[in-house]
């Protein structure tokens, strides 16, 4: 039986093997050979991880990636506690936007992201989805972003 997602521990993680399972298991299509992430967090019922996400190039955006959720741990707030890390580090970082491939979009929606219509961004994002066999019938993906005010310079 899951336990409360308060219980659980958010840490920061460089085990991508556990990563790109739960991503698989959660019906991600997942490159042959993903590039490691810039900085990645795990959520730990104990030693297991259960949920997942990354901050990640995808070109010259920086992207969310292998954003997954264990099914058990579903619909309790891990999701919005896992992208909320990426988002702090996003930001630490200096990032003005932060990019996903949703397949979910309502979600990052409710998480202040906006759906992109047409251009470039919305081309790369989708690039790879468009070639996958789940496209258009299991999953119908939208690029989303989300924009920061950029912090102000030290005085």
């Amino acid at each position: 039986m899951a336990r409360s997602v308060d219980s659980l521990i958010i840490a920061r993680t460089d085990d991508l093997d556990a990563a790109l399972t739960l991503a698989r298991e959660a019906r991600l299509e997942v490159p042959a050979s993903p590039g490691p992430p810039l900085a990645m967090w795990g959520a730990f019922d104990g030693d297991r991880m259960v949920g997942t996400v990354s901050l990640d190039a995808f070109g010259e955006l920086p992207v969310v990636g292998r954003f997954a959720v264990t099914c058990s741990y579903r619909g309790k707030g891990l999701g919005r506690r896992l992208l909320t890390a990426l988002e702090d580090e996003a930001q630490g970082r200096g990032l003005t936007q932060l990019w996903a491939t949703a397949r979910a979009a309502g979600f990052f929606v409710s998480m202040g992201f906006s759906v992109i219509g047409d251009g470039r961004e919305r081309d790369v994002l989708l690039s790879e989805c468009r070639a996958c066999a789940q496209y258009g019938i299991e999953c119908t993906p939208q690029a989303v972003r989300k924009t920061y005010r950029a912090s102000a310079a030290p005085g």
